[in-house]
């Protein structure tokens, strides 16, 4: 049979049952800010919100928004990061770009124009009027521009706009090619307020390094310089065959002219090679 307990143990049992309650009842504090229950120390929110905000603070602003959060108690919620300024602006260029190539028509692409204009960047203007030139491909927007007064006294302000972007010699080649390229399918040539964007637009190109145009961007541009004779300079259509004829001599670079590019460069020279009687 079993032995009674001793005197000892009932001392000792008596003393464990005294430790634990008062572990439970009355938690020790640590020096570093915890409490210790059981052997274990429970960390307050607090001091773990100090430690971590003191670290991530080194970090990027990104996650001194979160450690800023957790400064104010575990019933905070967490913030998203402010959105930087930059990032803002790009949105709203994209957006505006979506709202200028989804236009049904050509009234109300120069309606936006004429509303968010002062908005408009070098891309914006190559997207005006790449939108204009596609809607000119699909239906009677070339006849309208050109019998409508109205239309024609909308289009002066874009064409202000667009030929003091190109007097700047500043823009990419393809906005350069695009802008020429959209006012040759649109059939705004000759007489009017697109006169002085084929101009700067011919200057721009004939100041530009052809080589860091694409080749489609210099098909672009011989074919529509080929719509307008009259505003190619023949320095610029000679420069323009040089750097083509330079890149088809070579099996690498020829392969990335597609088909329908060259045979528009070849359309647009032996149009140009016409005499002017002849061009009907």
């Amino acid at each position: 049979c079993a032995r009674p307990p001793t005197k000892n143990r009932g001392l000792r049992a008596a003393r464990s049952r005294n430790v634990l309650q008062q572990q439970v009842q009355e938690p020790k504090e640590s020096p570093s800010g915890g409490r210790r229950l059981g052997g274990v120390y429970m960390w307050r929110a607090g001091h773990v919100g100090r430690r971590l905000r003191q670290h991530l603070t080194r970090r990027t602003p990104a996650l001194s928004s979160i450690a800023r959060a957790l400064s104010t108690g575990p019933a905070a919620e967490l913030q998203p990061p402010p959105e930087p300024e930059r990032h803002r602006g790009d949105k709203r260029a994209r957006q505006l770009t979506t709202s200028i190539t989804s236009s049904p028509d050509a009234e109300s692409l120069l309606s936006l124009f004429a509303r968010r204009g002062d908005d408009f960047n070098d891309r914006h203007i190559s997207a005006f009027w790449t939108t204009l030139g596609r809607l000119a491909r699909a239906g009677q927007t070339r006849l309208r521009l050109h019998a409508d007064a109205d239309a024609v006294d909308a289009l002066r302000e874009p064409c202000h706009v667009t030929a003091a972007l190109l007097s700047t010699q500043l823009v990419e080649p393809r906005v350069v090619s695009s802008v020429l390229h959209s006012l040759a399918a649109a059939r705004l040539t000759g007489h009017g307020p697109w006169e002085h964007v084929w101009r700067d637009g011919a200057s721009a190109a004939l100041a530009s390094d052809l080589r860091e145009y694409a080749p489609q961007a210099l098909s672009n541009l011989a074919w529509a310089l080929a719509h307008n004779r009259g505003s190619a300079p023949s320095d610029l259509l000679d420069a323009i065959a040089i750097e083509i004829t330079a890149r088809l001599s070579s099996p690498h670079s020829a392969r990335s002219f597609t088909p329908q590019g060259l045979a528009n460069t070849a359309w647009a020279f032996a149009e140009v090679s016409r005499p002017a009687s002849a061009g009907g």
